[in-house]
């Protein structure tokens, strides 16, 4: 995969956790089974710390692959 489509694919990765994260801090729940048959549990603040630690590192890679400052290709011009 190139750079700029890794790029593209990590910035939509990141904006859809983002929203994911806005509607949990809108009220929304996550619950969930250990196991088949298992009790419902509310793992919501788990998912939050989860979701928020990766989009700290998809964040961390994108600005890896593209810095915030632009580069010069106009070396001592």
């Amino acid at each position: 995969m190139d750079r700029l489509a890794r790029i593209a694919e990590l910035s939509g990765e990141i904006r859809s956790r983002r929203l994911f994260c806005e509607f949990i801090e809108s009220g929304g729940r996550v619950i969930a089974s250990e196991s088949d048959g298992g009790p419902w549990t509310d793992v919501t603040a788990a998912t939050v710390a989860r979701e928020c630690r990766r989009i700290e590192t998809l964040e961390h890679t994108r600005r890896r692959l593209m810095p915030e400052e632009p580069v010069r290709h106009d070396r001592g011009r």
